[in-house]
């Protein structure tokens, strides 16, 4: 992990609450309340789809990564579950201090501009398996 990342992420995790997750955990669960979001400190965090019988893996996210990130979008329930794929440790942070985060410091931004852009991206690739 770039020095850059491991710094900002320490100076970032100051306002949110630092939570350890064993691996198999579940963070949260699709239909949840969607009032986190999380950057991942250490350890992968698995999304999935739950299709019923079994789970769906929809992506990874590693460490310098955040999700959740739909709680500070709107007020909406969770679409997917994620679980922790190993020990990880996440910062959690409520929408008013991302809001917070935000106002002082533009790089929160680039962090859910990222964000958004993989899961749009993840989003791209399953349409694609799908119609082809």
């Amino acid at each position: 992990m770039p020095v850059y990342v491991s710094s900002y992420m320490r100076y970032i995790s100051v306002m949110g609450r630092r939570l350890d997750y064993n691996g198999d955990n579940l963070i949260f669960r699709k239909g949840d309340p969607a009032d986190f979001v999380y950057l991942v400190l250490k350890g992968r965090v698995v999304l999935e789809k739950d299709s019923g019988e079994s789970e769906e893996s929809l992506g990874e996210i590693f460490p310098g990564q955040i999700f959740g990130e739909l709680a500070v979008i709107g007020n909406e329930t969770r679409i997917c579950s994620a679980r922790a794929a190993e020990p990880t440790e996440v910062v959690r942070f409520r929408r008013s201090e991302i809001s917070e985060l935000i106002g002082h410091d533009a790089g929160v931004l680039d962090l859910f501009f990222q964000a958004m852009a993989t899961r749009i991206k993840l989003l791209a690739d399953k349409l694609n398996e799908v119609t082809t």
